[in-house]
Protein backbone atom coordinates (compact mmCIF):
# COMPACT_ATOMS: atom_id res chain seq x y z
CA UNK A 1 0.00 0.00 0.00
CA UNK A 2 2.86 2.41 0.65
CA UNK A 3 4.42 2.34 -2.94
CA UNK A 4 0.69 2.79 -4.48
CA UNK A 5 1.06 5.70 -2.15
CA UNK A 6 3.72 6.97 -3.35
CA UNK A 7 3.32 6.27 -6.95
CA UNK A 8 -0.05 8.55 -6.70
CA UNK A 9 2.22 11.71 -4.41
CA UNK A 10 4.45 11.40 -7.51
CA UNK A 11 2.01 11.92 -10.03
CA UNK A 12 -0.01 14.28 -8.16
CA UNK A 13 3.06 16.35 -7.80
CA UNK A 14 4.50 15.88 -12.07
CA UNK A 15 0.79 16.99 -12.87
CA UNK A 16 0.99 20.23 -10.17
CA UNK A 17 4.51 21.15 -11.68
CA UNK A 18 2.54 20.66 -15.16
CA UNK A 19 -0.11 22.44 -14.21
CA UNK A 20 1.90 25.57 -12.62
CA UNK A 21 3.59 25.74 -15.94
CA UNK A 22 0.82 27.05 -17.47
CA UNK A 23 -0.23 23.22 -19.30
CA UNK A 24 -3.22 21.27 -19.01
CA UNK A 25 -3.02 17.34 -18.23
CA UNK A 26 -5.33 14.85 -17.90
CA UNK A 27 -5.39 12.79 -14.84
CA UNK A 28 -2.85 10.44 -14.50
CA UNK A 29 -2.91 7.29 -16.44
CA UNK A 30 -0.38 5.33 -15.03
CA UNK A 31 2.51 5.49 -17.60
CA UNK A 32 4.87 8.92 -17.97
CA UNK A 33 5.77 10.72 -20.59
CA UNK A 34 2.80 13.00 -19.98
CA UNK A 35 1.01 14.73 -22.80
CA UNK A 36 -0.26 17.96 -22.20
CA UNK A 37 -1.81 21.28 -24.04
CA UNK A 38 -0.52 24.44 -24.03
CA UNK A 39 -2.77 27.03 -22.01
CA UNK A 40 -3.51 30.25 -24.07
CA UNK A 41 -2.37 33.63 -22.12
CA UNK A 42 -6.07 33.70 -21.09
CA UNK A 43 -5.88 30.12 -19.19
CA UNK A 44 -7.76 28.49 -22.02
CA UNK A 45 -7.89 25.42 -23.97
CA UNK A 46 -8.51 26.28 -27.91
CA UNK A 47 -8.04 22.89 -29.73
CA UNK A 48 -7.12 23.57 -32.86
CA UNK A 49 -4.14 22.37 -35.20
CA UNK A 50 -2.26 25.03 -33.82
CA UNK A 51 -2.62 23.95 -30.51
CA UNK A 52 0.87 23.35 -28.99
CA UNK A 53 1.53 20.41 -27.36
CA UNK A 54 4.27 18.99 -25.18
CA UNK A 55 5.71 16.16 -22.87
CA UNK A 56 6.32 15.76 -19.34
CA UNK A 57 8.81 13.09 -16.84
CA UNK A 58 7.62 11.79 -14.05
CA UNK A 59 8.72 14.42 -12.12
CA UNK A 60 7.13 17.13 -14.00
CA UNK A 61 10.27 18.48 -16.07
CA UNK A 62 9.81 18.85 -19.76
CA UNK A 63 11.44 16.81 -22.19
CA UNK A 64 13.52 18.41 -25.21
CA UNK A 65 12.34 18.75 -28.33
CA UNK A 66 8.69 20.31 -28.14
CA UNK A 67 6.69 21.64 -29.02
CA UNK A 68 4.93 19.67 -31.01
CA UNK A 69 1.76 19.85 -32.75
CA UNK A 70 -2.16 19.26 -30.99
CA UNK A 71 -3.01 15.57 -32.57
CA UNK A 72 0.59 14.06 -31.67
CA UNK A 73 -0.09 10.92 -29.89
CA UNK A 74 0.27 9.06 -25.84
CA UNK A 75 3.00 7.02 -25.51
CA UNK A 76 2.80 3.20 -25.85
CA UNK A 77 3.63 0.70 -23.93
CA UNK A 78 6.64 0.35 -25.80
CA UNK A 79 7.92 3.95 -24.83
CA UNK A 80 7.63 5.32 -28.07
CA UNK A 81 5.16 8.02 -29.11
CA UNK A 82 4.10 9.97 -32.62
CA UNK A 83 4.71 13.07 -32.70
CA UNK A 84 3.66 16.17 -35.14
CA UNK A 85 5.42 19.43 -36.01
CA UNK A 86 4.26 21.03 -38.84
CA UNK A 87 1.86 18.81 -40.54
CA UNK A 88 4.67 16.32 -40.23
CA UNK A 89 5.47 12.90 -38.53
CA UNK A 90 8.49 11.42 -36.59
CA UNK A 91 8.60 9.42 -33.42
CA UNK A 92 10.43 10.12 -30.13
CA UNK A 93 11.42 8.10 -26.96
CA UNK A 94 10.47 8.55 -23.48
CA UNK A 95 13.91 11.11 -23.04
CA UNK A 96 12.71 12.94 -25.79
CA UNK A 97 15.21 11.83 -28.32
CA UNK A 98 13.87 11.60 -31.81
CA UNK A 99 13.98 8.09 -33.13
CA UNK A 100 12.55 8.60 -36.66
CA UNK A 101 12.82 11.64 -37.96
CA UNK A 102 9.71 14.43 -38.50
CA UNK A 103 9.37 13.96 -41.95
CA UNK A 104 6.67 11.52 -43.33
CA UNK A 105 2.93 13.16 -43.89
CA UNK A 106 1.50 10.35 -41.75
CA UNK A 107 2.70 7.95 -39.39
CA UNK A 108 0.71 5.49 -38.45
CA UNK A 109 1.67 1.99 -35.02
CA UNK A 110 1.11 -1.35 -37.35
CA UNK A 111 -0.15 -4.67 -36.47
CA UNK A 112 3.41 -5.84 -38.13
CA UNK A 113 5.07 -8.75 -35.43
CA UNK A 114 8.03 -6.66 -35.44
CA UNK A 115 6.51 -3.36 -34.56
CA UNK A 116 6.98 -1.89 -38.13
CA UNK A 117 5.45 1.49 -38.98
CA UNK A 118 2.89 2.55 -41.49
CA UNK A 119 4.51 5.55 -43.26
CA UNK A 120 3.21 7.98 -45.98
CA UNK A 121 5.39 9.95 -47.92
CA UNK A 122 4.99 12.03 -51.56
CA UNK A 123 1.28 10.57 -51.15
CA UNK A 124 2.58 6.53 -51.43
CA UNK A 125 2.46 4.48 -48.58
CA UNK A 126 5.36 2.49 -47.46
CA UNK A 127 6.85 0.31 -43.94
CA UNK A 128 9.57 1.49 -41.65
CA UNK A 129 11.08 0.08 -38.51
CA UNK A 130 11.23 1.38 -35.20
CA UNK A 131 14.76 2.81 -36.16
CA UNK A 132 12.98 4.51 -39.11
CA UNK A 133 14.72 2.19 -41.99
CA UNK A 134 12.63 1.37 -45.05
CA UNK A 135 11.22 -1.57 -45.02
CA UNK A 136 8.86 -1.18 -47.93
CA UNK A 137 9.95 1.55 -50.31
CA UNK A 138 6.37 3.80 -50.36
CA UNK A 139 5.02 3.29 -53.77
CA UNK A 140 1.19 2.46 -52.81
CA UNK A 141 -1.41 4.37 -52.84
CA UNK A 142 -3.73 2.72 -49.84
CA UNK A 143 -2.83 -0.38 -47.07
CA UNK A 144 -5.08 -1.94 -44.82
CA UNK A 145 -3.23 -2.64 -41.58
CA UNK A 146 -1.63 -5.74 -40.87
CA UNK A 147 -4.25 -9.17 -40.48
CA UNK A 148 -3.42 -12.30 -40.18
CA UNK A 149 -0.14 -11.63 -40.97
CA UNK A 150 -1.12 -10.25 -44.57
CA UNK A 151 -1.67 -6.62 -45.34
CA UNK A 152 -3.55 -5.50 -48.41
CA UNK A 153 -2.37 -2.29 -50.67
CA UNK A 154 -3.56 -0.58 -53.46
CA UNK A 155 -1.84 0.14 -56.15
CA UNK A 156 -3.36 1.78 -59.60
CA UNK A 157 -6.76 1.50 -58.13
CA UNK A 158 -6.33 -2.42 -57.82
CA UNK A 159 -5.46 -4.61 -54.35
CA UNK A 160 -3.38 -7.37 -53.60
CA UNK A 161 -1.20 -8.76 -50.43
CA UNK A 162 1.99 -8.24 -49.05
CA UNK A 163 3.15 -10.00 -46.48
CA UNK A 164 4.91 -9.49 -43.14
CA UNK A 165 8.97 -9.15 -45.37
CA UNK A 166 6.97 -6.43 -47.68
CA UNK A 167 6.71 -9.04 -50.40
CA UNK A 168 3.96 -8.88 -52.81
CA UNK A 169 2.48 -12.26 -52.52
CA UNK A 170 -0.84 -11.89 -53.97
CA UNK A 171 -0.82 -9.55 -57.17
CA UNK A 172 -3.02 -6.16 -57.20
CA UNK A 173 -5.74 -7.55 -59.13
CA UNK A 174 -8.72 -6.79 -57.36
CA UNK A 175 -11.12 -4.58 -57.48
CA UNK A 176 -11.98 -4.28 -53.23
CA UNK A 177 -11.28 -6.36 -50.12
CA UNK A 178 -14.17 -6.36 -48.23
CA UNK A 179 -12.25 -8.53 -45.29
CA UNK A 180 -8.74 -8.52 -44.96
CA UNK A 181 -7.50 -12.02 -44.07
CA UNK A 182 -8.52 -13.97 -41.20
CA UNK A 183 -8.50 -17.47 -40.57
CA UNK A 184 -6.54 -17.56 -43.83
CA UNK A 185 -9.38 -16.20 -45.85
CA UNK A 186 -9.95 -12.88 -47.00
CA UNK A 187 -13.02 -11.55 -48.97
CA UNK A 188 -12.67 -9.78 -52.31
CA UNK A 189 -14.77 -8.40 -55.09
CA UNK A 190 -12.81 -9.10 -58.43
CA UNK A 191 -14.93 -6.80 -60.82
CA UNK A 192 -16.95 -3.53 -60.27
CA UNK A 193 -20.16 -5.36 -59.79
CA UNK A 194 -21.01 -6.07 -56.21
CA UNK A 195 -19.78 -10.30 -56.45
CA UNK A 196 -17.64 -11.36 -53.69
CA UNK A 197 -15.45 -14.26 -53.10
CA UNK A 198 -13.42 -15.60 -50.58
CA UNK A 199 -9.58 -16.51 -51.79
CA UNK A 200 -6.80 -17.99 -49.38
CA UNK A 201 -3.34 -17.03 -49.35
CA UNK A 202 -2.46 -19.03 -52.34
CA UNK A 203 -4.79 -16.56 -54.16
CA UNK A 204 -7.14 -19.40 -54.37
CA UNK A 205 -10.67 -18.54 -54.79
CA UNK A 206 -12.40 -20.98 -52.74
CA UNK A 207 -15.99 -20.02 -53.20
CA UNK A 208 -16.22 -18.26 -56.73
CA UNK A 209 -17.73 -14.83 -56.81
CA UNK A 210 -21.42 -15.43 -55.87
CA UNK A 211 -22.34 -13.59 -53.17
CA UNK A 212 -23.23 -9.96 -52.57
CA UNK A 213 -22.51 -6.89 -50.90
CA UNK A 214 -25.96 -5.15 -51.27
CA UNK A 215 -26.35 -2.01 -49.07
CA UNK A 216 -29.81 -2.32 -48.05
CA UNK A 217 -30.20 -0.02 -44.82
CA UNK A 218 -33.95 0.81 -45.84
CA UNK A 219 -34.85 -2.90 -46.33
CA UNK A 220 -37.11 -4.81 -43.57
CA UNK A 221 -34.54 -7.20 -42.56
CA UNK A 222 -32.30 -4.26 -40.88
CA UNK A 223 -29.57 -6.24 -41.07
CA UNK A 224 -27.23 -3.30 -39.67
CA UNK A 225 -28.65 -3.67 -36.52
CA UNK A 226 -26.83 -6.95 -36.73
CA UNK A 227 -23.49 -6.37 -35.07
CA UNK A 228 -21.77 -9.81 -36.52
CA UNK A 229 -18.90 -9.55 -38.97
CA UNK A 230 -20.00 -10.37 -42.51
CA UNK A 231 -18.04 -11.70 -45.08
CA UNK A 232 -15.06 -13.03 -42.24
CA UNK A 233 -14.33 -16.48 -40.99
CA UNK A 234 -14.55 -17.13 -37.57
CA UNK A 235 -14.34 -20.38 -36.23
CA UNK A 236 -14.80 -21.90 -39.42
CA UNK A 237 -17.97 -19.75 -40.40
CA UNK A 238 -18.42 -16.95 -42.49
CA UNK A 239 -21.67 -14.80 -42.87
CA UNK A 240 -22.59 -14.49 -46.64
CA UNK A 241 -25.56 -12.31 -48.16
CA UNK A 242 -27.51 -12.21 -51.63
CA UNK A 243 -28.63 -9.34 -53.16
CA UNK A 244 -32.24 -9.34 -51.21
CA UNK A 245 -29.92 -9.00 -48.00
CA UNK A 246 -30.65 -12.61 -46.97
CA UNK A 247 -28.21 -13.86 -44.78
CA UNK A 248 -26.36 -17.25 -44.55
CA UNK A 249 -23.19 -19.02 -43.79
CA UNK A 250 -20.94 -21.17 -45.14
CA UNK A 251 -17.82 -23.16 -43.62
CA UNK A 252 -14.71 -23.11 -45.37
CA UNK A 253 -15.09 -26.38 -47.78
CA UNK A 254 -18.22 -23.57 -49.21
CA UNK A 255 -20.35 -25.89 -48.16
CA UNK A 256 -23.37 -23.77 -47.28
CA UNK A 257 -24.89 -25.16 -43.26
CA UNK A 258 -27.23 -22.39 -43.27
CA UNK A 259 -29.11 -21.67 -46.28
CA UNK A 260 -29.21 -17.69 -47.20
CA UNK A 261 -32.72 -16.84 -46.80
CA UNK A 262 -32.68 -15.89 -43.04
CA UNK A 263 -32.91 -12.30 -41.82
CA UNK A 264 -31.17 -12.42 -38.67
CA UNK A 265 -28.41 -15.12 -37.63
CA UNK A 266 -26.74 -15.88 -34.37
CA UNK A 267 -23.53 -17.57 -34.05
CA UNK A 268 -22.46 -19.24 -30.63
CA UNK A 269 -20.20 -21.46 -29.36
CA UNK A 270 -22.48 -25.08 -30.31
CA UNK A 271 -24.83 -23.72 -32.78
CA UNK A 272 -26.11 -21.22 -35.68
CA UNK A 273 -29.26 -20.29 -36.07
CA UNK A 274 -31.01 -18.78 -38.59
CA UNK A 275 -34.10 -16.74 -37.91
CA UNK A 276 -36.77 -15.47 -40.48
CA UNK A 277 -39.85 -14.29 -39.38
CA UNK A 278 -41.34 -16.92 -37.02
CA UNK A 279 -39.27 -19.29 -37.93
CA UNK A 280 -36.04 -20.73 -37.93
CA UNK A 281 -33.22 -23.23 -38.56
CA UNK A 282 -30.79 -24.64 -36.02
CA UNK A 283 -27.55 -25.46 -36.99
CA UNK A 284 -25.49 -27.67 -34.65
CA UNK A 285 -21.88 -27.30 -35.09
CA UNK A 286 -19.99 -30.50 -35.37
CA UNK A 287 -17.41 -31.50 -32.91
Amino acid sequence: MCAISSIAQEADSALARIRRADYYATPFSGAFPILAYRLSPGGGLRVSPALPVDYFDSQGKMLPGGPYQYGSGEFSKYGTALVMRNGLWGMIDQHGTVLIPLQYERLEFSKHSSRWLQARINKRWGLIDSSGLTRVIPQYDEIIDFSDHMMAVKLQDKWGFIDESGTLIIPTMYNYVHRPFHEGFAAVRLSKENSVGFINKHNECITGFRFDYPYCVNKTNAHIRDLTKYYEFKNGFALVRNNNCEIGVINTDDQEVLPIRFYHVEVNDSTIIGHRKKRKLVYVIPR
